[in-house]
C-alpha cells in the first residue's frame, strides 16, 4: 500500500524486482522492532511498577507519554525509524550497518537525527503536559 500511495515520487534505479525486495525487508525489519520494542516496555513496567503501586494519574501520564514517543517515532523518516528501531534493540552501529548495508556514519546520522527529534518533542510533550496538569 505504502508503495502505491508514493508512486508517483518513487525513483527505482535497478530493478523493481530488487527494490520491492529491500522494500520488504525494511518493512518487516520495522514490525519486528515495534513488537520487540513494545514486549520490553511491557516487560519493564511489570519489574519495575508493581500495578497495585501506579495510581491512576501516573499511568495515564505514562500511557500518553509513550504515545507521544511513538508518535515522535513515526514522524522520522523510513530508515532513520528503522535505524533508531533497531538501536532500542541494543544492536550497535556496526551491527545496523551491517544488516542494513550501509555506512557507519549513515547510521550514526540517522541516529543523531532521531535523538535530536525525539529531544525536541519530549520538550513540546513536556510543556503541554505541565498546562494541563491540575
Amino acid at each position: 500500500m505504502n508503495l502505491w500511495e508514493r508512486r508517483e515520487t518513487l525513483d527505482i534505479q535497478n530493478s523493481v524486482a530488487g527494490y520491492l525486495i529491500v522494500a520488504v525487508k525494511y518493512r518487516i525489519l520495522n514490525l519486528l522492532a515495534r513488537q520487540e520494542r513494545t514486549r520490553k516496555i511491557e516487560q519493564n513496567i511489570r519489574q519495575n511498577t508493581p500495578a497495585a503501586n501506579m495510581g491512576t494519574l501516573e499511568l495515564l501520564k505514562f500511557e500518553d507519554l509513550k504515545n507521544w514517543l511513538e508518535t515522535l517515532v513515526n514522524t522520522l523518516p523510513e530508515k532513520c525509524q528503522i535505524v533508531y528501531r533497531l538501536r532500542e534493540q541494543g544492536m550497535s552501529q556496526r551491527e545496523i550497518a551491517e544488516t542494513l548495508q550501509i555506512s557507519e556514519k549513515t547510521v550514526e546520522t540517522h541516529v543523531t537525527k532521531a535523538l535530536k527529534t525525539i529531544r525536541g518533542g519530549l520538550k513540546d510533550f513536556t510543556a503541554i503536559f505541565l498546562t494541563i496538569l491540575p
